[in-house]
C-alpha cells in the first residue's frame, strides 16, 4: 500500500516532524536503505525486529523498513521499566533491534545500510506486527498480526477520513501503528507529535494549530478534556475526531458536537489482536458500531449459539483483521 502510494504522489508530503519535511519518496529511500541493512542481518519474514527509538523521522523510518523485509516489528518504549521491556524482549526474541545505542550484536542504527539484497517473498500470512497486551489480566501476550489484518484494516481506514493527520498515540498501542501508517497509506500529511508533545494536551493543541492538522485520534478521556479545558478557536482545523480504546459517551459525543459543529466524530472499537479496529461508527447516536471491510462480529451465547437483538452475550469477531495468535503460546492461542 506505501509503495503505491509513493508511485502515486512521489513529490507529495509524506512526513511532517518539526522543521523537517519528508516527501513520499524521500521517505520510501530512506525506508529502503534501512531495509538494506536489515536484510544482511538476517531480517525478513517469520523473524521479528525490535524498533527502539524516540518519535522522530527516524522512527518511521524504521517502521516502514522492517515492514520491506518482510519481518515483523516489535515496538519498544525505552521510558517503559526495564522489567517490562525486558519481558518483551524475552517473550519476542527479535532478531535484531533498531535503536541509536545498547542491544549488543542484535543493534541495528538508523542510518546503517547494507548491500543490494534479493528482496524476500511476502505472504499476507506473516506476521507484521507483535504487540504486547497490558498485563491487566495477568503476564503481558505477544500479539503477532498478520500482514492481510494490517493491510486490510489500513486500506479501509483510507475511507473514514482525509486531510492532513497528527500522528500522537505510543506506538506500543496498535492504534499507534493504525494512526501513523492510515495516513501515509492514504496520500495524506502526516504530522508526527515528539515525545514531550505527545502527552500534553497544550502542546497538542498547539501543533494542531500550527501544523493545520484536520484528523485526529483520541481516547474519550482525553478529548474530554480537549473540550472542557481548551482555548476557545483550539482544534478549529479539525473535521474528524476519531475515538477508540476506552467507551464513548453520548453526553462527550454531544458535547464534542457543540463545540465543534462542522466536525465528524467516528468511534471504532477493537483491540489489538484485530489490527485494532473492528468495528466503527460516525455519531450522531453513539454505538459500537458496524464490522469494517472484510470482518464480521457475533453476538454468542456461553454455547456459542446466536442470541435475539437486545439479549445480552459475548462479541465474537472474524475476518481478515484476526492476528495470527500470541507468539510463542499455542495454548493460549487456541
Amino acid at each position: 500500500l506505501f509503495a503505491a502510494q509513493v508511485a502515486r504522489t512521489p513529490d507529495a508530503t509524506a512526513l511532517v516532524f518539526g522543521s523537517e519535511r519528508l516527501s513520499y519518496a524521500e521517505l520510501d529511500t530512506r525506508a529502503t536503505t534501512l531495509a538494506r541493512a536489515l536484510l544482511g542481518r538476517g531480517a525478513g519474514p517469520e523473524r521479528v525486529v525490535a524498533v527502539a527509538l524516540p518519535r522522530s523521522a527516524d522512527l518511521v523510518v524504521a517502521l516502514l523498513a522492517v515492514l520491506k523485509t518482510g519481518a515483523a516489528y516489535l515496538p519498544l518504549d525505552r521510558n517503559h521499566p526495564a522489567e517490562r521491556v525486558e519481558l518483551m524482549l524475552t517473550d519476542a526474541r527479535p532478531h535484531l533491534v533498531v535503536a541509536e545505542d545498547g542491544f549488543g550484536d542484535r543493534l541495528v542504527r538508523p542510518g546503517d545500510t547494507g548491500p543490494e539484497p534479493v528482496w524476500p517473498s511476502i505472504s499476507p500470512d506473516h506476521p507484521a506486527y507483535v504487540i504486547f497486551t497490558s498485563g491487566s489480566t495477568g503476564r503481558p501476550k505477544a500479539v503477532a498480526g498478520t500482514q492481510l489484518a494490517l493491510a486490510n484494516r489500513l486500506h479501509w481506514g483510507r475511507g473514514i477520513a482525509e486531510g492532513t493527520r497528527l500522528a500522537k498515540s505510543a506506538l506500543t498501542f496498535i492504534d499507534g501503528s493504525t494512526e501513523l501508517l492510515g495516513g501515509l497509506v492514504a496520500g495524506d500529511p502526516v504530522v508526527l507529535a515528539d515525545d514531550a508533545t505527545a502527552t500534553d494536551p497544550h502542546a497538542l493543541a498547539e501543533l494542531v494549530r500550527t501544523s493545520g492538522a484536520q484528523v485526529l485520534t483520541v481516547v474519550p478521556s482525553l478529548l474530554d478534556t480537549f473540550a472542557e479545558d481548551t482555548e476557545a478557536d483550539a482544534f478549529a482545523s479539525v473535521t474528524t475526531w476519531i475515538t477508540s480504546g476506552e467507551p464513548l459517551s453520548p453526553a462527550l459525543a454531544e458535547k464534542v458536537a457543540r463545540r465543534w459543529p462542522s466536525a465528524k466524530l467516528v468511534n471504532l472499537y477493537g483491540c489489538s489482536e484485530v489490527a485494532g479496529d473492528s468495528l466503527a461508527q460516525e455519531c450522531g447516536p453513539v454505538a459500537i458500531g458496524r464490522p469494517v471491510a472484510n470482518t464480521r462480529a457475533y453476538v454468542l451465547d456461553a454455547g456459542l449459539r446466536p442470541v435475539p437483538p437486545g439479549v445480552r452475550g459475548e462479541l465474537y469477531l472474524a475476518g481478515a483483521g484476526l492476528a495470527r495468535g500470541y507468539l510463542g503460546r499455542p495454548a493460549l492461542t487456541a
